[in-house]
Order: C-alpha cells, then sequence, then structure tokens
C-alpha cells in the first residue's frame, strides 16, 4: 500500500495583469476574489501548505496562505512554481493560476491521480500542454532548478522534456473540463463570467 503524498499549493499570481489592466488577483467574481477563490480550491484538496507566487512590486495582503516573492522578476510561471516546491516540505505542490475561478476540485483530483511520489501531471489540450493547472512532484525542482540557472523560462519546454524523463504525465483533458478552464485575461473575458452571475 502507498504512503499518502502531502501536498502544498501554490497560487500564481505575479503576472503583470497586463490585458486585464488591473491585478486579476483583487477582481471580484460571485462575492469572492479571485484569489480567494484559488485558496478556496487549495484548501479543499487538503493542502497542508498554501503559496502565493506574486512579483516584488505587488502590495498583498493575504489572511490565508504565505506571499512568496519572485526572486528573478518577470521571468514568467516557472520562477513562482520553482520558489514554491523549494519552500515546501510537502510531496508533491497543486499548481493554479489566479486567473482560472471556474477550476472545480474534481477536474484537478484526476491529475493526482495520475501522479505518484516520483511524477507529477499535467493536461494536455486541443492547444497543447496546460502548464498552471498540473500536480507537481517535489523531485521536479532540480530540474526547474537546472532551467533557471540555463535561463529557459518554457514551462512548456521542461514539461515535454519531464514527460520524456517519465518525471510528469500529461493526461488528455475531458472536453466537458474546457469550460471550466475559461482563462480571464481581458475585461471582454470578465464580462462573459459576470454573465454567469
Amino acid at each position: 500500500m502507498h504512503r499518502a503524498l502531502s501536498t502544498a499549493g501554490v497560487v500564481l499570481a505575479g503576472g503583470r495583469s497586463s490585458r486585464m489592466g488591473t491585478d486579476k488577483a483583487a477582481l471580484v467574481w460571485n462575492g469572492k476574489t479571485f484569489l480567494e477563490r484559488q485558496i478556496d480550491l487549495l484548501e479543499s484538496l487538503a493542502c497542508e501548505e498554501i503559496f502565493i507566487s506574486v512579483r516584488k512590486d505587488q502590495s498583498f495582503q493575504v489572511s490565508r496562505g504565505r506571499l512568496l516573492e519572485d526572486p528573478i522578476a518577470d521571468a514568467g510561471p516557472m520562477v513562482g512554481i520553482a520558489s514554491a516546491l523549494a519552500e515546501t516540505h510537502c510531496d508533491a505542490l497543486w499548481v493554479i493560476a489566479v486567473d482560472l475561478p471556474l477550476l472545480e476540485a474534481s477536474w484537478m483530483q484526476l491529475l493526482e491521480q495520475a501522479s505518484c511520489a516520483d511524477s507529477g501531471a499535467v493536461f494536455r489540450s486541443e492547444k497543447g500542454i496546460e502548464p498552471l493547472i498540473g500536480y507537481y512532484p517535489k523531485s521536479l525542482l532540480d530540474v526547474l532548478d537546472a532551467a533557471i540557472r540555463a535561463g529557459n523560462y518554457s514551462v512548456q519546454d521542461l514539461l515535454k522534456n519531464a514527460e520524456i524523463a517519465g518525471k510528469m504525465h500529461c493526461i488528455e483533458m475531458p472536453k466537458r473540463m474546457l469550460d471550466s478552464c475559461l482563462n480571464c485575461n481581458s475585461p471582454e473575458d470578465l464580462a462573459m463570467l459576470r454573465k454567469r452571475e
């Protein structure tokens, strides 16, 4: 019988939100900010630790979770993922972007089911690999650190190589899940989302 893996979670909230024009973490939908929704989601997945990855120039106050400032500015999500993996004592890390307000725990659990102690999982859709909804093993930290030291901040490249090495599995995203993966990047996306309230 396998030992149950301990899990942490990170909300990636350090993007510039340039298309939205305002910080997406603070946007409100159905009475909660996007950030609060994602912290709720990670809590529902029994995360022992929750991190919020932010830029150094962001001013955040949170009542739950721990802020992690990106050590390299504007290097994309890989740096936030690596920072959280380095900080956690847990075996694995849930990774979610702040701008996915419709994401549900039931879909994320499919990734956990496809993972084990030494390998994690992300979804693959018709658009390609979806790195910002993922279950990343602690053992991937060395690979992430090596890529960052080499100046390669592409999470897509990392995951393709990790899949070849057996460190990550890319599982097909169920078609009925696509609606839950609405990436709210622009005022137009937000207007579409608010029609659901």
